[in-house]
This record gives structure tokens, C-alpha cells and sequence, in this order.
């Protein structure tokens, strides 16, 4: 006699996957600062340069920034549970497994949507705030 177990349901899937993106998040995070400290920057440049860019002053620009990208890494995990469910391929089935996965949905990320955001819209955006200060 077999059992199967029931898939998760999309609420629980997304609940998972928001849990272990803000991990991947936090991950980031305090490389983010560290980074800054070895190159000797204020900390926070990196939230900060994100809010900026979106218009926030300079007193609130790191807390902006930091929301921006917890809410962004939160999405990316959980619109891959999402889809790990659908691809049986992609399911997360051991913690090395869901390591691995995990960084390359980084990377990828990182290299098909971040670096373009970065170089069209963010590195203009900050030339005309440096030309009009």
C-alpha cells in the first residue's frame, strides 16, 4: 500500500518561500555592510544609494532602501516556491539542495535583472543627482 502526500498549498508555499528569501536577505545584508566597512564607507551606501535613487531624502534613504530590498528578496523566494511546485525538478527536497538552488536563483537574478536596473536607470539617475548638487 502507498501513501501520497499531499503538495502544499500556494498560501503555505508562499509563506515558506517569503521566509527564505528575507534569509537570503538578511544573508546579503550583512555582507553589504561588511563590504562597506572594507572599502571604508559610511554604512549603509548601498541602501542608501537605493533610496536616493527613489527620491527619498538622505536621512531615511538606508531604512527605504533596506525595505526595498528585504520586499524584493521576499518575493524572489517566494515566486520560486512557486514555481518549484509546478517543476517537480525544482523542489526543495533536502536543506543542500535548497542552499544551492537558492544561490543560483541569485545569481541569475542578480545577473538578469539587477545588474540592467543598476546601469540603465540607477547609474543615470544618480549622474543627475550629482550634476544638480
Amino acid at each position: 500500500m502507498s501513501t501520497t502526500q499531499a503538495l502544499p498549498s500556494k498560501i503555505a508555499l508562499m509563506k515558506g518561500g517569503i521566509g527564505a528569501g528575507l534569509m537570503g536577505g538578511f544573508a546579503l545584508f550583512s555582507s553589504f555592510f561588511a563590504i562597506d566597512q572594507m572599502l571604508d564607507i559610511p554604512a549603509g551606501t548601498f541602501y542608501k544609494t537605493i533610496g536616493v535613487t527613489m527620491g527619498v531624502d538622505e536621512t531615511s534613504a538606508i531604512a527605504v532602501g533596506f525595505i526595498a530590498h528585504m520586499g524584493v528578496a521576499a518575493l524572489i523566494g517566494a515566486m520560486y516556491f512557486l514555481a518549484s511546485n509546478i517543476w517537480r525538478f525544482f523542489r526543495l527536497v533536502t536543506v543542500p539542495k535548497a542552499l544551492i538552488t537558492g544561490v543560483w536563483t541569485g545569481l541569475i537574478v542578480f545577473t538578469l535583472a539587477f545588474l540592467p536596473i543598476h546601469m540603465f536607470v540607477m547609474t543615470p539617475m544618480m549622474e543627475v543627482e550629482l550634476i544638480i548638487t
